[in-house]
């Protein structure tokens, strides 16, 4: 039987997985390119740009990704006067008016805080969409909106901002980037037969930093005995979050911390032989 403590949560389980559309730009995923320093148009189906005094080192890497074997690391050594002097633009893709879409990436940056602006629009610079000063975390996390193509759009670009003023504060910092995918919403098709995980896995939180909820995802493959716990900065165990038997799928956990002051924890999960913790931030 599981059990909860302290404070509300709601799992959900996933036994039926959803096959989402295919992404309809260029690698978001970064795995057609080379792995090394890259300038101009060297990434596949994105392009380099910088302005001014604006400065950055761009590298495809393998040893720091969220999915798959690649990632983008950008390596900002001196900020411009406007936050698209450092930019990196996915293009050209084509889209159709008055469809919504979803966009979707993954990064996280070396030190907490860093600043970007992910933004979608046409190739004469018309937004159609963004989520502008988004904060990094130093652990992998998604950061997503939805827009919807105006009126007479046929065609998108998808330019990421670096040099906010902001990021002053974080010189020679190292962001990375990795499964930027930009799709139909709600476009899905549901398979015959149930898929599982592959493998256990504890996701990044999100939101993250959070006040007072945030979502927490796991995966197993397998039916497990699980023990998702709350510790502080000392190591103390301050909730159990959930505890019980679950069956494979994918499970989320709404955490309601209102009643914990702010500042660090740490989720620990422990299921199968399994164990993986990674860090949050309550910010009230």
């Amino acid at each position: 039987m599981q059990r909860f403590i302290h404070f509300s949560v709601s799992i959900i389980f996933v036994f039926a997985f959803i096959v989402t559309a295919q992404p309809i730009n260029p690698d978001g995923s970064f795995e057609d390119a080379t792995t090394g320093e890259k300038f101009g148009t060297d990434i596949p189906g994105w392009s380099i740009i910088t302005g001014g005094t604006g400065t950055a080192i761009f590298e495809i890497v393998e040893d720091d990704v969220y999915d798959g074997s690649k990632s983008l690391k950008v390596q900002l050594l001196t900020l411009g006067t406007n936050a698209w002097d450092i930019q990196i633009v996915n293009e050209p893709f084509n889209v159709e008016a008055g469809t919504e879409y979803k966009y979707s990436i993954w990064a996280r940056a070396d030190v907490a805080g860093v600043i970007l602006n992910f933004t979608i629009g046409a190739p004469d610079y018309s937004e159609f969409g963004r989520l502008g000063q988004a904060s990094l975390s130093d652990q992998w996390q998604e950061y997503t909106f939805n827009f919807t193509a105006p009126a007479g759009a046929s065609e998108a670009r998808a330019p990421i901002h670096l040099s906010e003023a902001a990021n002053n504060a974080y010189i020679e910092v190292a962001i990375y980037l990795d499964n930027l995918s930009i799709e139909e919403a709600g476009a899905v098709d549901v398979e015959q037969e149930n898929l599982l995980p592959s493998k256990f896995s504890l996701i990044q939180n999100y939101p993250n930093p959070f006040n007072p909820t945030t979502t927490i995802t796991f995966t197993l493959p397998s039916r497990s005995d699980v023990h998702l716990s709350l510790v502080d900065v000392l190591g103390k165990v301050v909730r159990e979050i959930a505890v019980g038997s679950y069956e494979a799928g994918l499970h989320k956990v709404e955490l309601n911390a209102s009643d914990l002051p702010s500042g660090v924890y740490f989720y620990r999960l422990e299921a199968g032989g399994f164990v993986d913790i990674k860090k949050l931030i309550l910010m009230k």
